[in-house]
């Protein structure tokens, strides 16, 4: 199983390293999405130059376009939960990516991720 890692997971590694995330790399496990690089870059790096790209040297996940977006939201009925456009294209390309499950802190998109049946449990 590869892991599609949220944000909140490597702002987390950022400030202190997560053995978890470590042995998931170590092993190519992990996998990124093209906004979770985005939000991270929006964010005050110290390895600035470095980070982002290394991140896009990972497997990125399949993106879904805003159309199939939002027949996931109504599919799944994700609306009204809190939940930001981002988490469910998080959740959405998880789903379309063959054996690939999503780790985060976030407690919104955590329990969405659990709904959907594609909640990578490693905390």
């Amino acid at each position: 199983m590869r892991v599609l890692v949220d944000t909140s997971i490597w702002i987390d590694h950022l400030r202190k390293t997560e053995p978890v995330l470590v042995d998931l790399l170590e092993r190519d496990q992990v996998c990124v999405h093209q906004s979770v690089i985005t939000e991270l870059a929006l964010g005050n790096l110290k390895k600035r130059s470095i980070f982002p790209k290394a991140l896009e040297r990972l497997m990125v996940v399949r993106n879904v376009d805003d159309q199939g977006i939002r027949h996931f939201v109504e599919e799944r009925r994700l609306w009204g939960r809190g939940l930001s456009a981002v988490d469910v294209a998080l959740l959405a390309s998880v789903v379309v990516t063959p054996g690939v499950a999503l780790w985060t802190r976030d407690k919104r998109l955590r329990q969405a991720a659990r709904d959907v049946g594609v909640l990578a449990n490693l905390d």
